[in-house]
């Protein structure tokens, strides 16, 4: 169980809070469990708001990782988006 938090810049500045599980079912290759929240910090950016949930798979290497998965906004919209997310740990 982890918990985070990013800025982002996808053309619009945001702020992403999440609590994420993660199960390893092999020796590089883990399950991953997400519940986050968008916090948009700029006026015009109000409608990506919101929360959001989904489940994908982490690839995770000595250094190196990658997850791959599907985010699911809750409420009315219902908008499932794919997610990448490539990382590197220093040490």
């Amino acid at each position: 169980l982890s918990m985070s938090t990013n800025f982002t810049l996808a053309g619009i500045l945001m702020m992403v809070n999440g609590v994420s599980g993660i199960y390893r079912v092999g020796r590089t290759l883990s399950l991953l469990a997400e519940l986050d929240s968008l916090v948009p910090l700029a006026k015009d950016a109000g409608a990506f708001g919101g929360a959001m949930a989904g489940g994908g798979l982490r690839w995770h290497w000595t250094r190196w990782g990658l997850d791959l998965s599907l985010m699911r906004t809750l409420g009315s919209s219902g908008v499932t988006r794919p997610v990448v997310a490539l990382t590197y740990r220093s040490k």
